[in-house]
C-alpha cells in the first residue's frame, strides 16, 4: 500500500512498504529513528540518501564507500550485525555516511551503514580496520550536502 512520506529536501515522495528500511538501533546520535527510505539522487548516482520518515529535515547523504576508496573493505565483529537479524544470503550494501564542512565533502570510513536490502534492514557499524571518520571525497561538490544532516 502507497503511503506519503514527507521530506523537505525531496518533497513529499510516495513509496510503498516494502521500501522502508527499518534500523533497529537507529543510527549513531539518531537512534530514536528507525525508519528510513533510500532516495537516489538524479544529478549524482553514486549518492544515495537516506531519508528519515519520522522527520520531514533529516537525510542522510551516503555513498559507497569503493567510489571513494577503492581499496575499501570492510571487516566488523559478527556480533555487530546482529540487528540485521537473520540474513537473507544475499550480499549486503555498505554505504558510508557523507558530511560537508570546511569547504570539503568527507565520507566516513570508519562507521558505515550496512544493509540487507532484501529483509529492508540496516544497521550502522564500526569497521574492525583503521579507516578514518572523515575520508575527503574529491569526485562530489561539498556545497550540495551541506544541510544534509
Amino acid at each position: 500500500m502507497p503511503m506519503i512520506v514527507r521530506s523537505v529536501r525531496f518533497g513529499d515522495l510516495q513509496v510503498s512498504g516494502d521500501q522502508v528500511f527499518v534500523f533497529p538501533d537507529g543510527l549513531v546520535g539518531f537512534e530514536h529513528l528507525r525508519h528510513f527510505v533510500l532516495v537516489a539522487e538524479e544529478k549524482r548516482p553514486q549518492v544515495i540518501w537516506l531519508q528519515a520518515l519520522a522527520d520531514p529535515g533529516l537525510a542522510f547523504a551516503a555513498i559507497s564507500p569503493r567510489a571513494v576508496a577503492e581499496q575499501y573493505r570492510l571487516r566488523v565483529a559478527r556480533g555487530q550485525l546482529a540487528p540485521l537479524g537473520r540474513l537473507s544470503g544475499q550480499p549486503l550494501h555498505v554505504l558510508a555516511l557523507l558530511s560537508a564542512h570546511d569547504g570539503q565533502l568527507w565520507a566516513n570510513l570508519k562507521a558505515p551503514i550496512v544493509i540487507d536490502q532484501p529483509h529492508a534492514v540496516g544497521c550502522q557499524v564500526i569497521s574492525l580496520d583503521d579507516w578514518p571518520v572523515s575520508y575527503p571525497v574529491a569526485s562530489l561538490p561539498a556545497e550540495a550536502y551541506r544541510r544534509s544532516a
